[in-house]
């Protein structure tokens, strides 16, 4: 219902005359040069229904004195550019923004896949940050006991979220359009070197053409063989988005950020949570994805206390499928470490697995333009970012872990300063450039911050101690409660503060940071600062 509200609005614009394009242009983007532009009539959109393709005049246009009009599809898609984006997600819409401030043409394509996109700009997890605020919004027992359904209650928390997606898109559009960008719904593929076709929607194929491109096409959900995924009642962690009812009992596959945001989440909304892990323990888990082993364990005791089920050692096997919502979902329990069956059957109302992402890498013509991937369809890079193919650049989650959105804007934007070598200016933010460079997460992961938006929220930055002890350094750590502080005695805030640093040094850097509680994902900052800064416990 949103894409095709979407669809009808943008087809109806699509079919104006907008009589005041200074107004218009003003209301896009009050800071865009547009805005202090004058007419010289009509301005028209010659943009077919259903196109997708946005753009304004461009910048030699503009130079030339000509009139300010739109361009239409057919120009927009002859036009050779600086920079050809793939990939519409955050990490392209950032690399946008940062070539078209520098003064570079750019153009981005988006494929939205099969049906509507959710949102345009905004992360994979979008939905699951908006669940989560959404369902924290609602006490779902006293909804119940108040008469409300099931039904009413979904619909309400759905329309919330669709609200919070469709806002980003708008954002995403409305930034774009300020800064000429046109955005094209299709599909890209390479043809050979440097040459792409792009597959439009209607079913044609055009030829497009830039100096260099940018492959920011994200990632998708695994999904493991023997799974009956039906979008229905057994999702995966990008399916889940089309749960069109609230369920009473939820069984989730896997033990990563994924993973435990939904299970919180589903807890939250008064739903039984099994989760199925594969280690022996929680800590274990955890530390595949770098978390402290205390702070996993307050997390698993946290997860524990709000009614989550957590069966270690075990894996799925056969599944039961009833097609009526009213008859659970039969589950067949096996052991991981003895690989037989437990005899047991979990029941549940529907199911979710989130154990990792792959790279869209797949059916992009990648091999005939020279661009290597691994075994996993992993972008190969090097220190800059550019692919085996020169001109050919990558950045997100077609180059690997963590998969996060906000690493993914960073390496786009450390994609075209290295393409262009031309967005820091002087002397002292090239120091601070080179010192906070995001493309050295290919070399030091552990500069960059990670988050789950689980409540209480888990955050950390660097080398816990275990790993600092595993590469040699001579590591210690401190540990401060969000009990003792006043205001964490106040609001009975339940948290602690971790700082791990390299003893062997004089000045007792800091080397790692860790937290758990409420507003970690935003104090993590405070220790990126440090960790990145290689800041002084002495200082």
């Amino acid at each position: 219902a949103l894409a095709a509200s979407a669809s009808a609005r943008a087809g109806a614009a699509d079919a104006t005359i907008v009589r005041n394009p200074r107004a218009v242009a003003a209301s896009l983007c009050p800071t865009s040069p547009i805005s202090r532009l004058g007419s010289t009539g009509p301005l028209r959109r010659r943009v077919g229904r259903g196109q997708g393709l946005r753009a304004w005049a461009t910048a030699e246009d503009r130079a030339k004195g000509g009139p300010h009009v739109r361009q239409s599809g057919k120009q927009i898609m002859e036009k050779h550019y600086d920079l050809i984006i793939i990939g519409g997600g955050p990490t392209g819409c950032a690399a946008a923004e940062k070539a078209a401030y520098a003064g570079h043409s750019c153009m981005v394509i988006d494929d939205p896949g099969d049906g509507a996109k959710l949102q345009l700009g905004g992360p994979t997890g979008l939905f699951s940050k908006a669940l989560r605020d959404t369902a924290a919004k609602f006490d779902t027992s006293l909804l119940k006991a108040m008469g409300m359904s099931d039904r009413s209650i979904w619909a309400q928390v759905q329309d919330m979220c669709k609200q919070i997606a469709l806002g980003e898109t708008q954002n995403t559009v409305r930034r774009l359009r300020g800064i000429q960008v046109p955005r094209i719904q299709g599909r890209a593929v390479f043809t050979g070197p440097n040459r792409v076709e792009l597959q439009t929607r209607n079913g044609k194929s055009v030829r497009v053409s830039a100096d260099r491109y940018l492959l920011a096409t994200g990632s998708s959900a695994f999904r493991l063989k023997g799974i009956p995924f039906d979008g229905r009642r057994v999702f995966d962690s990008d399916s889940i988005r089309d749960l069109s009812y609230l369920p009473s009992s939820v069984a989730i596959t896997g033990a990563g950020i994924i993973s435990i945001e939904y299970a919180k989440i589903f807890a939250g909304l008064g739903a039984h949570v099994t989760m199925i892990i594969r280690d022996t323990s929680f800590p274990n888990a955890m530390g595949r994805v770098g978390v402290d082993p205390e702070i996993a364990d307050a997390l698993k005791d946290d997860l524990v206390e709000s009614g989550v089920e957590l069966r270690f050692d075990t894996v799925v096997g056969q599944f039961n499928v009833p097609p009526a919502l009213c008859n659970p979902i039969g589950i067949e329990l096996r052991s991981n470490s003895k690989k037989k069956p437990t005899g047991e059957t979990l029941e549940a109302d529907m199911y979710l697995f989130a154990a990792g992402r792959m790279p869209n890498t797949g059916d992009m013509g990648l091999e005939q333009a020279g661009i290597q991937v691994d075994d996993r369809g992993r972008v190969m890079v090097d220190e800059n970012l550019e692919t085996s193919a020169r001109g050919v650049y990558a950045a997100g989650d077609v180059l690997g872990p963590p998969g996060l959105a906000s690493t993914g804007i960073e390496q786009g934007t450390a994609a075209v300063n290295a393409m262009f070598g031309d967005v820091y200016e002087g002397e002292a933010e090239q120091e601070d450039a080179r010192k906070f460079d995001p493309k050295s997460y290919l070399s030091d992961p552990d500069r960059f911050p990670i988050g789950i938006w689980t409540s209480p929220e888990v955050s950390y930055i660097g080398l816990i101690k275990d790993r600092a002890l595993e590469r040699g350094i001579h590591a210690v750590e401190g540990k401060a409660r969000y009990a003792d502080t006043t205001r964490g005695r106040v609001s009975r805030s339940r948290g602690m503060l971790k700082l791990v640093v390299d003893a062997e040094q004089r000045d007792l850097p800091v080397i790692g940071v860790s937290i758990f509680g409420e507003d970690a994902c935003e104090l993590v900052h405070y220790g990126m600062e440090l960790v990145q800064s290689k800041r002084s416990l002495r200082k």
